[in-house]
């Protein structure tokens, strides 16, 4: 009998059991020939198919829907910048190079300091929020994309590879694109609101929309396993924010914020032309916002400097 199907009939998810056993037997190898002195051997890793199905290291087409097997290096390329058509994730590409670009101009105008810790001064010319207001709404959109520090930054990015994939695939560039400005924008707000005399910048509030959104979304459509894969997200990010002293304002008006719009995605079998055009104006409106608030963040860059 096939392990996943009996893993499956158990109530278990076959592949991902199925995946853990095969890494288990490789660290067992890999560990012996570490003892053996052999550091440098090429280790052996096993990843799942599309379909299912464990792929080893030596398939050149899958066992079970026998589709070619790209290298781990390409799918993982196609996966993140959308070539793959079965995991859509240009809106995760464009957040993702927005925030890295960002933090290379931080590190290209600040001081030795700034991979670790900028100070504040180019974290508000890099389009950090400050609090109280002080007019420059655009900072609303353009803090999501700041980072403090590169583990910051690598936290985030490590939190949106994870998230981002699994949600555009479903949702569409449309939908992703909106929930992800729309959630970090609440994010922004809340600090405004309820943060005095602070400086703030980072994804983190975007993110937590994403998790608020696979939580309700996942819920309606009964995928449990998915939806308690966002709830353990969602309890590591609320920890983590404590015990570093992180925005958990902002997190949790994301995590509302996506709860929220999370009740109103409909299932992909059941929308309706209508929908797709309404989400599809909203990602319109919310890509020049966020184009214009860079290019007023740029025309306050180059006023300050002249």
């Amino acid at each position: 009998m096939d392990r996943k199907k009996f893993f499956d009939r158990l109530g278990l998810n076959g592949t991902v059991l199925q995946w853990r056993l095969l890494r288990f037997k490789e660290n067992i190898i890999i560990f012996k020939n570490n003892l053996r002195g052999r550091f440098f051997l090429s280790r052996p890793r096993n990843r799942a198919c599309r379909c299912g199905a464990i792929i080893t290291q030596k398939d050149k087409f899958c066992p079970r829907c026998e589709s070619k097997i790209s290298p781990c290096f390409i799918g993982v390329i196609k996966r993140i910048f959308g070539l793959d058509k079965a995991h859509i994730a240009s809106a995760t590409a464009l957040f993702l190079f927005i925030s890295i670009a960002d933090f290379v101009f931080i590190l290209t105008h600040g001081n030795s300091s700034s991979l670790i810790s900028p100070d504040n001064n180019i974290l508000f010319l890099a389009g950090a929020q400050i609090t109280p207001f002080n007019g420059d709404w655009w900072r609303f959109f353009t803090a999501i994309f700041v980072h403090i520090g590169l583990a910051h930054l690598g936290f985030n990015i490590i939190a949106l590879l994870k998230l981002g994939p699994v949600l555009e695939e479903i949702l569409g560039f449309t939908r992703f694109f909106s929930i992800f400005l729309l959630t970090g924008l609440a994010g922004s707000v809340a600090t405004m609101l309820f943060i005095p005399n602070c400086i703030s910048a980072g994804a983190s509030g975007a993110l937590f929309g994403l998790i608020g959104v696979g939580i309700t979304y996942f819920h309606r459509a009964r995928q449990i396993r998915i939806r308690q894969f966002f709830v353990r997200w969602a309890i590591y990010g609320f920890l983590f924010g404590m015990f570093t002293g992180a925005n958990n304002m902002a997190h949790a008006a994301g995590a509302l914020a996506g709860i929220f719009l999370g009740m109103f995605i409909e299932e992909r079998q059941k929308r309706r032309k209508i929908d797709n055009t309404m989400w599809l104006l909203l990602s319109v409106f919310l890509g020049i916002l966020l184009i214009g608030s860079f290019i007023l963040l740029i025309i306050s860059i180059v006023t300050r400097n002249a």
